[in-house]
Parts: structure tokens; sequence; C-alpha cells
């Protein structure tokens, strides 16, 4: 496929030539390189090859208008505040109301059931007393860790 246009110096095509694969389909992305002025009306070209050779399959001429203006805001835009320095910043209530310092009783939970479960065996290992039932593998001890590094992360707060 290839993407053709009269008006080279005002647009830029990303991957203007390509392989599309059968039952595919591609983005085509066409950008400005400078902001527009008034309206304008241009066309494009998409035209189709069989690949290896130069036979046209298919075209298509696609007609792109840019109108001028900025869109029109059904909210008003409020001023920006500036900030006081960090110094003297006074800390966001309301970031802090919901917690208090303490952590759910559920997520220390969650995280000693993790911890425990790493200290278990891993599974086809001869050498425990434990039942087999309490073998874990490698595939479980990977999911364990990944909920108590997760659980970690709340009881740290990132």
């Amino acid at each position: 496929a290839v993407v053709s246009t009269q008006s080279t110096g005002k647009y830029h095509v990303i991957e203007s030539e390509g392989l599309i694969k059968s039952h595919c389909r591609i983005d085509v992305v066409i950008r400005h390189k400078e902001p527009v002025e008034g309206a304008t009306v241009d066309k494009f070209q998409i035209q189709l090859f069989d690949h290896g050779s130069s036979t046209i399959r298919g075209h298509k001429q696609v007609i792109s208008q840019v109108l001028s203006g900025r869109p029109q805001m059904s909210v008003p835009e409020a001023p920006m505040q500036q900030l006081p320095p960090p110094d003297k910043r006074v800390p966001d209530q309301a970031a802090d109301s919901g917690s208090s310092g303490r952590v759910d009783p559920l997520v220390l939970l969650v995280a000693a059931v993790c911890g425990v479960a790493l200290l278990l065996p891993t599974w086809q290992v001869d050498s425990s007393t434990l039942p087999p039932y309490l073998h874990l593998t490698i595939h479980q001890k990977l999911v364990v860790a990944y909920v108590l590094g997760l659980v970690t992360m709340v009881i740290l707060h990132f």
C-alpha cells in the first residue's frame, strides 16, 4: 500500500509504504506539519499493489477537510492558582481523612498467609516431613510472591 498527497509540504504520513497481510487492517496516520490558518481541503490517494509487482490492485481517494477555529468549550476554564513554596504548604486534610495510620487486619492476615506459603516446601522435594498437599509448585509460589508484593504496597501506602 502507498499513501500519497499533492500537499507534501503540509502533511507527514507515518509509514507511507508498507505491506498489508491478508484479512488484516492497518491504521494510516497523517499529521499536519504546521498549524492551519484557514479551512483547507486536501486529497490523499491510497494505492494497493500485489506483493512483488507494480500492478495496481485498487486505489481510493480520501478527501480531508480541515476547519479553522477552536472548539467551543462547554465549561469555562478556571484560572490557574499558584501554589505556595514547599516549605510553607499545609498538609492536605482531604487526602489523609481516609487513613488514620492503621492497616486493615485483613491486609495483615493476607501478608502473613503469603509469608507462610512462601516458606512451605516446593513440590517434588522428598526431604520434607510435611504432607504432600502442603507442597507448592513454582508457579504457585510466584503468584503468592506477586500478591505479597501488592499487599506490601498497600501496607506502605504506595
